[in-house]
């Protein structure tokens, strides 16, 4: 999809939706995996992503590619303190606990528990 609205980006405005699915993707891919060596490959793709909204903000009075890199660089910087106020890092235990799969499996293992009592009479 992201491939397909490539072909028909015209104006500001379509490049701003185009660079808009680029960071849903690079976050989209922390929902595939967590892996550490992800997280500087990511930051490096949202610092070019940034600048290049900056482009794209200022394509009437363009700066010039260093001040571009510079600032988009500087604003993810001031961003870090919001990001790690709204999702503090947790700790974790080795396996995943959480989500949607974890409720699903705790309910299903529940009722076979249910069901075990029930049949064996315990």
């Amino acid at each position: 999809m992201a491939a397909l609205k490539m072909l028909e980006t015209r104006g500001p405005r379509d490049q701003l939706l185009l660079l808009l699915i680029a960071y849903f993707l690079v976050l989209a891919a922390f929902l595939y995996g967590q892996q550490l060596w992800l997280l500087p490959i990511a930051a490096a793709v949202m610092w070019l992503i940034t600048a290049a909204v900056l482009r794209v903000a200022h394509a009437n009075a363009p700066l010039q590619p260093g001040a571009i890199v510079r600032l988009s660089g500087k604003m993810l910087v001031q961003a870090l303190p919001i990001m790690l106020l709204l999702c503090p890092p947790v700790p974790t235990r080795a396996r995943a606990v959480l989500g949607a799969a974890h409720a699903h499996a705790c309910h299903h293992r529940a009722r076979r528990q249910d069901g075990a009592r029930r049949y064996y009479g315990a």
